[in-house]
C-alpha cells in the first residue's frame, strides 16, 4: 500500500511539474518581456545624494528637463542627433541619463561648479586633496562632460604669487605650479548640469534657470 502512495506522490508531482512548464512555455513571451521590462526600469532608476539631497533621475525626468534645449537642437540642426552618433533623440536622452547616474558625489561638485574653480594648477608635491581634485577632474574629462586646456596665463599669474610667497619664506608645503589647466563643460556636461541642478531645484519647488 506504502509504494502505491509513493507511486501516486510520485506522479502528481510530475504531472505539476508538467503543468507548470506548460504554463511557463504558453507565456513565455509575455514572461520574457516583464522580465526585461523590470531590468530596464531598475537600470533607469537611480538616486544619488547632492548636497544632502537624495535625487532620483529616470528617463522621464531627463526627457522633460531637457525638453526645450533639446527642441533648440533640432531647430538649429535637424541632424545634430545623428551627426553625434545617436539614432534618435531619445538615444541621447538615455545617454545623458547614464551618465547622471555614473557621477559621483565629488564628480557633481565639480561639474556643478565648472566656471566657479580658480586656479586649477598641479603642483610638486600636491596634497591628498589635490590629487582627490585632480583625478575627479580627469574623469569628467574622459566621461566626455568636460574639456581641460592648458592655461599659460593662469600658469605665469600663480607661478608669481608663489615665487612672491618663496622669497618671504612662505612656500606652501605643495611647492611651485609645475601647470595650470582651466575647465569647461561640453555639451554633454551642460545637459547633465541641466538634469542635476533641475533635480536639485523640484526638491524646493518650481525649475529655475539650469544655466
Amino acid at each position: 500500500m506504502a509504494k502505491v502512495f509513493e507511486f501516486l506522490r510520485s506522479a502528481i508531482y510530475i504531472l505539476l511539474l508538467a503543468v507548470v512548464a506548460a504554463v511557463v512555455l504558453w507565456n513565455f513571451r509575455a514572461l520574457d518581456r516583464a522580465v526585461r521590462n523590470l531590468f530596464v526600469q531598475a537600470s533607469s532608476i537611480n538616486t544619488i545624494e547632492v548636497l544632502g539631497l537624495k535625487l532620483s533621475f529616470n528617463a522621464r525626468t531627463v526627457e522633460l528637463d531637457l525638453k526645450s534645449d533639446l527642441e533648440n537642437y533640432e531647430r538649429y540642426n535637424p541632424s545634430w542627433f545623428i551627426d553625434n552618433g545617436f539614432d534618435t533623440r531619445a538615444d541621447y536622452e538615455a545617454h545623458i541619463l547614464a551618465l547622471t547616474q555614473s557621477l559621483s558625489q565629488r564628480e557633481v561638485d565639480r561639474l556643478v561648479n565648472v566656471g566657479e574653480l580658480k586656479n586649477l594648477c598641479t603642483f610638486e608635491r600636491p596634497d591628498a586633496e589635490m590629487r582627490v581634485y585632480s583625478a575627479t577632474d580627469a574623469r569628467l574629462k574622459d566621461k566626455g562632460l568636460t574639456k581641460i586646456t592648458d592655461s599659460p596665463e593662469t600658469f605665469r599669474r600663480v607661478r608669481d604669487q608663489f615665487a612672491v610667497l618663496d622669497a618671504k619664506g612662505e612656500l606652501p608645503t605643495i611647492g611651485h605650479p609645475l601647470s595650470c589647466y582651466e575647465m569647461t563643460r561640453t555639451d554633454d556636461g551642460y545637459n547633465v548640469r541641466t538634469v542635476l541642478i533641475k533635480g536639485m531645484s523640484r526638491r524646493f519647488g518650481p525649475s529655475a534657470d539650469a544655466r
